[in-house]
């Protein structure tokens, strides 16, 4: 049964210096430090089973075999990226399925009476 790319089993990770630690490890086999782009805007995404190019908001575009992108969940809500070809459906539903919610707290010290 296709489960959208993810697994049956349980994968929970509890490893306490948490996913990123992860992440970083994997990277680490093949991400070299300039290939890294920080604080850049893609603005549309093309891809393919042998490619990904990624154009940036200032025209700059990119080229690979591979691209991991962090979208926030708002991000890809408001269709900011543009992906060619679109996302399959089951996607788009998945995302628009989920709730962005912003939570704030104030905590204020006051002197006993």
């Amino acid at each position: 049964m296709d489960q959208g790319g993810f697994s049956e089993k349980n994968l929970l990770s509890i490893d306490q210096r948490g996913i990123k630690s992860l992440i970083q490890a994997e990277a680490a086999v093949f991400l070299k430090p300039s290939q890294v782009r920080l604080r850049a805007t893609v603005a549309k995404i093309e891809y393919s089973d042998s490619a990904v190019s990624i154009t940036l908001t200032d025209g700059t575009r990119l080229t690979a075999l591979y691209a991991v992108c962090t979208f926030s969940l708002g991000v890809l809500q408001n269709d900011d990226v543009q992906f060619d070809p679109p996302l399959p459906e089951w996607k788009v539903e998945a995302i628009h399925s989920m709730t962005m919610v912003i939570k704030g707290l104030h905590m204020s010290k006051r002197d006993k009476q």
